[in-house]
C-alpha cells in the first residue's frame, strides 16, 4: 500500500485545496487534471476521477505505475528511515534487477555456509508487491493482497 504523498508524488499532484490535490487520471487520456485526490481520517488515500472512470479502473492504474517504478534501495532506506549501508552491511539488502525494472532483495533464510537458501523479493513501494524466491533463483510465492489503501470518495 502506498502511502498519501507517494500517491501525490507519483501522480505529479498539485493542491487544489487545502486538503485536496487534483492529476491527471491515470485510467484515461486526461488532458485536464480530472482526479481528485484526499486523505480519509484513517490516513486511507481517497481518488474521485471526475471524468467517470470507476475507481477500480484508478486503483489499477495507479498499481500499474507504482509497479512500472519498481524499487531501489535508496529509495526503501527513504522509505524506512534508516541509512543505506546500514541495510546493505546488517540486512545484507542489495539492488536487483527483475523483469527489467528495479527492486530490492533481502536474504531471508541463509544456509550454515552463509549462501542464501530463500529470499524476499521488494518489487514497489507497495508493501503488499513482493514475493519469495529460492537459492536457485525460483519464484515461491507472489504476495498480493487485496485490500488495499486507496478507496472511493
Amino acid at each position: 500500500m502506498i502511502s498519501f504523498a507517494q500517491t501525490v508524488e507519483l501522480l505529479h499532484a498539485t493542491k487544489s485545496t487545502d486538503e485536496q490535490f487534483s492529476a491527471r487520471c491515470p485510467a484515461h487520456n486526461d488532458a485536464n487534471p480530472s482526479l481528485s485526490i484526499g486523505q480519509g481520517e484513517d490516513g486511507k488515500v481517497l481518488l474521485h476521477c471526475h471524468a467517470g472512470c470507476p475507481f477500480e479502473k484508478v486503483k489499477d492504474a495507479i498499481h500499474r505505475r507504482v509497479l512500472e517504478q519498481g524499487l531501489r534501495l535508496s529509495e526503501y532506506s527513504a522509505m524506512k528511515g534508516l541509512p543505506v549501508d546500514y541495510l546493505q552491511t546488517e540486512w545484507r539488502l542489495q539492488d536487483i534487477t527483475w523483469q527489467g525494472r528495479p527492486a530490492v532483495a533481502l536474504p531471508y533464510i541463509e544456509g550454515a555456509s552463509g549462501g542464501t537458501i530463500r529470499r524476499k523479493i521488494r518489487l514497489s513501494k507497495d508493501s503488499h508487491d513482493m514475493f519469495w524466491e529460492d537459492g536457485a533463483g525460483a519464484r515461491i510465492h507472489i504476495q498480493r493482497f487485496e485490500s488495499h489503501p486507496l478507496r472511493h470518495i
